[in-house]
């Protein structure tokens, strides 16, 4: 996975730095914790007065009133489907099998392996990692493990830079409302809200505003983001906000899941460490809290 994600790094990802915006004073207090944290852990960041920040990135709206911002130099943006579809390629060359528009009805560990049902028919292999988003709970109920695992549902909107000169050359992070922007090339994404509860796919036009919202506010002449395309979907969240990896009661039977919004930046660090653990290799990651003996004895 490791060497997977360095093939297409200078693909899919760029460092650009990033801008917290604060538009209120309390907000600013809030941040406190963040803040000491990222110097606890030598993560370099600045905090700057108005003009610092428009200095900094000149394309930001004169219009939208803020407080302070709060610079991260060594911020990195990239651009997820890309990064999905070249590793899907690249494992496909190494002859990884997908099967997709498939549901699994059942997992069944056996002694010595596990088996799995697939649209009627049964399946037999070595290992079952279950990393179903939010549908792991059912998978899990099925062999005595409950999880406290529900879906949240995260939204983006891609659209097309009309004005080069006007678009962000930073990513940007509102913390009023929760919400990044970040230039993807020739694009600007935009994504965040947050809707509990929901494993559907349809668009809550509540959220739809607040993404335009954020961009009007912003960077309101680079992009038409009323012409976006927006996306939204469902992602698993556990109340610590920490997913749970590893080995159940089960010797082949893995957990891979409870990653919540920031699942992505998680997922090359996480398929490492399953590796590791199927392989019966040392992990190289500390499992500390990110196993199921944080739930007790009961779910595993």
């Amino acid at each position: 996975m490791q060497h997977l994600a360095q093939t297409c790094e200078l693909d899919f990802q760029q460092r650009s730095g990033a801008l917290m915006m604060f538009r209120t004073s309390r907000e600013l207090e809030l941040a406190q914790p963040m803040m000491e944290l990222l110097g606890e852990i030598g993560g370099r960041h600045e905090l700057l007065d108005i003009e610092a920040a428009r200095q900094l990135e000149p394309a930001l709206s004169t219009e939208t009133a803020f407080h302070s911002a709060l610079y991260i130099p060594d911020d990195w943006s990239g651009n997820c489907p890309l990064f999905v579809r070249q590793m899907k390629s690249l494992a496909q060359d190494k002859g990884v099998e997908f099967h997709f528009n498939t549901e699994v009805q059942a997992i069944r560990p056996e002694i010595g392996g596990v088996s799995f049902q697939v649209e009627g028919r049964s399946i037999d292999t070595d290992a079952v990692v279950v990393a179903a988003g939010s549908d792991s709970v059912r998978l899990l109920k099925a062999i005595g493990i409950s999880l406290p695992l529900y879906p949240v549902k995260v939204y983006s909107a891609s659209t097309p830079i009309q004005e080069y000169e006007l678009a962000p050359q930073l990513s940007v992070f509102d913390d009023t409302y929760r919400v990044g922007l970040t230039r993807l090339g020739k694009r600007i994404r935009i994504a965040g809200c947050a809707e509990l509860g929901s494993s559907s796919f349809d668009l809550n036009q509540k959220a739809v505003n607040t993404l335009v919202k954020v961009g009007d506010d912003w960077f309101p002449n680079a992009a038409n983001y009323r012409t976006a395309s927006f996306w939204c979907g469902p992602a698993a969240m556990l109340p610590e906000g920490v997913p749970l990896l590893g080995a159940t009661r089960y010797s082949n039977v893995f957990i891979n899941t409870g990653h919540g919004a920031g699942a992505w930046a998680l997922a090359a660090g996480s398929g490492k460490l399953m590796a590791d653990l199927i392989s019966q290799k040392r992990t190289e990651i500390d499992m500390d809290g990110l196993t199921l003996t944080r739930y007790g004895d009961r779910m595993r």
